[in-house]
């Protein structure tokens, strides 16, 4: 008779830096601890970063590496020992480059269920060594999630895994954190907006794969060719490798005075429905949370057409440009700025299909189902309250 109670259980991330699968696996390991599974969180990349202290605020134990400056074995080895240590039972791994790393060392410390969560099957196309390798592992794990049908199509198609072996539970968001809020004149002006101006935004880390720089170029046609008289202004919140060179590239395009660089905030909750607009312009994505958080809160979206998003904005409430085009996107923000209250309706739908289709609630049971072996599969049961702020 399998044992019912849960598994001792450990979720291997990149890093402890705020992206997006990162936040996704600290929510879900949170989330396991307050149900009541012993639940520990390895991060391969880094030692620390602010997941790591959400969680240790949240009481979850998290341990962090640098797989990077070690040997392949010598990682290796520090993997199966802490496993080993541990006595894990389940491991939750982000992505496949993560499972290639964590895979033998956990067979062989004892783990007897393996699931896998692939957010962007660009991480996997990377050349035919990373193919490889991601169809040797992804052939041997007990169960692979995906985050949207596009990501199983491609791991069917290309790397020949039966979609019996895959299922896709769609990211959630949390609808009571984001919400549509009245304009908040305080808020606004810490984001650099004076009163009158359309504030338009995004967030994420500053990153070439962003391709905040697009954003950048398109805000200067704006001005210079579609609204070169209306009050725009642009905020980019979050940090990153590419802040000095984007700083630099808005002195040159002279948009300084137009353009705030915010920063990491940890009150996103309270930003984003401050927003007029809020654009995504990545060169490669999943399906990211901060646009579903910025839908979630009614503000109209513009995001490029790359991996899950074009199936978000499927049932309304964005607008897709092609990546890399900055004239395109211009155009779209000069419609936005000319006549911002015709685009509320897109904002009421993307509210709409945030609620509708994106429940966090459904995304985390999901996720503990997932992993909880076939012998030993658990009752449902109601969803506890997870940590309000989550990971950030």
């Amino acid at each position: 008779m399998a044992s019912t109670s849960p598994p001792r259980t450990m979720a291997v991330l990149y890093s402890f830096m705020n992206g997006g699968s990162e936040r996704l696996g600290a929510a879900i390991a949170h989330y396991l601890a307050a149900e009541g599974w012993p639940v520990e969180v390895l991060a391969t990349h880094t030692a620390d970063g602010p997941v790591r202290r959400w969680l240790h605020d949240n009481g979850v134990p998290a341990f962090g590496m640098d797989a990077s400056s070690e040997s392949a074995l010598g990682r290796r080895w520090r993997v199966f020992r802490l496993m080993r240590s541990r006595r894990i039972e389940v491991l939750h791994v982000q992505h496949f480059s993560m499972l290639a790393l964590c895979y033998w060392p956990a067979r062989l410390a004892g783990v007897r269920r393996i699931v896998v969560t692939e957010h962007n099957e660009q991480l996997v196309e990377v050349d035919r060594r990373t193919i490889r390798r991601s169809r040797y592992y992804g052939a041997r794990v007990d169960l692979i999630t995906v985050i949207h049908n596009g990501i199983r199509r491609y791991l069917v198609d290309r790397l020949r895994i039966p979609d019996a072996q895959i299922r896709t539970i769609r990211n959630g968001v949390d609808t009571e954190r984001f919400a549509p809020a009245v304009a908040d004149p305080a808020v606004r002006a810490s984001l650099g907006a004076a009163e009158g101006e359309v504030l338009i935004g995004t967030v994420g880390r500053l990153h070439p794969d962003k391709n905040q720089r697009a954003l950048l170029e398109a805000l200067q046609y704006l001005r210079m060719e579609y609204a070169p008289s209306h009050p725009v202004k642009l905020v980019l919140i979050g940090n990153g490798d590419e802040r000095e060179a984007l700083e630099h590239l808005c002195a040159r395009l002279g948009l300084s005075e137009q353009v705030q660089f915010a920063g990491d905030r940890d009150d996103i909750e309270r930003v984003m429905p401050q927003l007029d607009l809020f654009v995504l312009p990545s060169r490669t994505e999943g399906v990211p949370l901060v646009l579903l958080e910025a839908m979630a809160c009614g503000i109209p979206c513009v995001a490029t057409r790359v991996g899950g998003v074009p199936e978000l904005f499927a049932a309304g409430g964005g607008r897709l440009v092609e990546p890399g085009d900055p004239r395109e996107l211009a155009a779209v923000l000069a419609e936005f700025v000319a006549d911002p209250q015709a685009w509320r309706q897109l904002g009421a739908r993307a509210r709409a299909v945030a609620t509708e289709r994106h429940d966090r609630g459904g995304m985390l049971t999901a996720y503990r189902e997932a992993l909880v072996s076939p012998e030993g599969r658990e009752e449902p049961r109601p969803s506890p309250q997870v940590s309000e702020n989550g990971p950030r």
